[in-house]
């Protein structure tokens, strides 16, 4: 069994870690295969150090684009590798620009199944890729399909193939700092599905005195938000930023008009820290009202500053969740 994820940083590195810390230290036959541009590559190595299989990529996006000799190498050696191990099912967590054409080969061969991590059926507004050919064929080229939201489930069950449900979990860390009363962070990729223009119009209804609001992520912020007054860190962020951020904050709010499921829920969970969502997508799959965060009644302002409020006037002691990865993988291991 072999798990591949070429991506180099963002939710991808963390959702892969989270697999790696969910195995069973001497589980035989399962290896990981990664990029030598992964951000957390350095824990792949202490945490998997004999089963952890890195394919040199270019760091440059273009090149990803561009240079077709070292794609082919890769792929080609990634194939001998994975016939070498005889490994008889891959899973593809996230999709990469390259493992689309390892998918193809792999199943041209027909010896070897693949597993297809599918965490958005559509393009969400503001992002560029994957965009609908590109899903199409990642469908296509797959045995199973790998969902993270009962939302999504419900979309796949309609392509006639198998699906499998994982979840998008992050194991439990270390208790919460103390954090300022009314503190309240948006933290992620700002794209236009993030609500960010909705959390723009809900601030000022927001009547809880000690209200501070920090906006973190990579992005165009929209003017009104950078006049409300809130902290902006308008950058990417490294892991231990975003947990410190996290950690540090009462509530972290998602003001999402639309969504397939968050890895920013898990975090924040991960760090007994309670959520404020908009009942959109796969979110409500994840929240569990009023014991790890509350689910506004609509997506307008004064609904969402009126759950933000509630959030913040409660006492909140989350306690730390099951792990479902270990039976996912179990089951990825099946035969």
């Amino acid at each position: 069994m072999a798990i591949i994820y070429w991506g180099s940083r963002g939710g991808g590195p963390r959702q892969l870690l989270n697999l790696v810390n969910s195995v069973e230290r001497d589980s035989e036959g399962l290896f990981f295969y990664v990029s030598s541009n992964n951000e957390l590559l350095n824990d792949f190595k202490v945490a998997v150090p004999t089963k952890l299989i890195i394919a040199k990529l270019p760091r440059n996006r273009l090149r990803l684009l561009t240079d077709i000799p070292q794609k082919i190498n890769v792929i080609q050696n990634t194939l001998k590798d994975l016939k070498s191990k005889k490994i008889t099912r891959v899973y593809l967590l996230l999709p990469h620009p390259w493992d689309l054409s390892l998918a193809k080969r792999i199943l041209r061969a027909g010896e070897i199944e693949v597993w297809r991590g599918i965490h958005d059926l559509k393009r969400h507004p503001g992002d560029i890729w994957p965009n609908a050919f590109t899903t199409k064929k990642l469908i296509k080229n797959s045995s199973t399909l790998v969902c993270f939201s009962d939302y999504i489930q419900e979309q796949l069950l309609k392509k006639g193939k198998p699906v499998v449900k994982s979840h998008l979990y992050e194991v439990f860390r270390e208790g919460k700092s103390i954090s300022p009363e009314g503190s309240v962070l948006f933290i992620g990729r700002i794209r236009k599905y993030k609500g960010l223009d909705l959390l723009a119009k809900t601030w000022p209804h927001v009547v809880n005195p000690k209200k501070s609001l920090t906006v973190a992520g990579d992005g165009d912020v929209p003017a009104a938000l950078k006049e409300s007054g809130g902290k902006i860190i308008n950058r990417w962020l490294s892991n231990s930023e975003i947990e410190e951020l996290v950690r540090s904050s009462r509530i972290v709010v998602l003001p999402y008009i639309e969504a397939s499921q968050s890895g920013v829920v898990a975090i924040a969970h991960s760090l007994s820290t309670p959520v404020v969502i908009t009942p959109v997508g796969g979110l409500v799959d994840q929240v569990t009202h009023g014991l790890n965060g509350l689910v506004s009644a609509d997506t307008t302002p004064e609904s969402l500053a009126a759950t933000i409020d509630v959030a913040l006037s409660m006492i909140w002691q989350l306690e730390s969740e099951p792990n479902p990865l270990p039976n996912f993988i179990a089951e990825l291991q099946a035969n």
